[in-house]
C-alpha cells in the first residue's frame, strides 16, 4: 500500500499527521460507494414519549482526513486496563496513540454508548469490539454494526 505525503490543516508537532495510507485527503471527502449509509435509527416509544438514541462526536482537530500511516498492530490503551490509562488530559497524545494503530481495542464497560468507538474511528483506526454479538439492539445506533463485526469476524 503505497504511503502519501500529506500536509495537514492546522496542528502541532509531533501530533500531526503527516502521510496517508494509500489515498489522500480527497478520497475519503465523499462517502466510499462500497459504504451503504448508516440509516438513523428511528426512536423508541414510551407512554407517548419519543426517545432517540444518543451520539457522540470529537473535536474537528482530532479527526484524519485520511487513513494514516501505521506503526502498531494495536493501540496501547485498553479499556479495562488501568496500567494503560497514560495519557491523563494529554488529549492529542491519547489520538496520537490511537492514529499509529491498525486495530483499538473496544468492549462495553459502563455501557456499549460510549465516547471510546467513536474516537478510535476518528483517529482512523479499526475498533476491535470485544463482545460486540452482545451488545444490545437499540444501543451504538450510529455505527455500522455490519462493519465492526467483519472487522472482528
Amino acid at each position: 500500500i503505497p504511503v502519501l505525503r500529506h500536509s495537514p490543516r492546522g496542528c502541532v508537532p509531533p501530533y500531526c499527521q503527516t502521510a496517508c495510507l494509500g489515498h489522500g485527503p480527497e478520497y475519503y471527502r465523499q462517502l466510499p460507494s462500497w459504504i451503504e449509509e448508516v440509516p438513523l435509527p428511528a426512536p423508541l416509544e414510551c407512554d407517548g414519549i419519543k426517545l432517540w438514541p444518543v451520539t457522540y462526536s470529537v473535536p474537528s482537530q482530532f479527526l484524519v482526513e485520511c487513513i494514516p500511516a501505521k506503526s502498531a498492530d494495536f493501540a496501547f490503551v485498553k479499556p479495562g486496563d488501568s496500567a494503560t490509562y497514560i495519557f491523563g488530559d494529554d488529549a492529542p497524545e491519547y489520538f496520537r496513540n490511537y492514529r499509529e494503530a491498525l486495530f483499538a481495542t473496544t468492549m462495553t464497560k459502563g455501557g456499549a454508548d460510549c465516547a471510546r468507538h467513536t474516537e478510535i474511528l476518528a483517529s482512523g483506526t479499526v475498533p476491535y469490539f470485544q463482545g460486540l454479538p452482545e451488545v444490545p439492539e437499540h444501543t451504538m445506533a450510529h455505527h455500522h454494526r455490519e462493519l465492526l463485526e467483519r472487522a472482528i469476524g
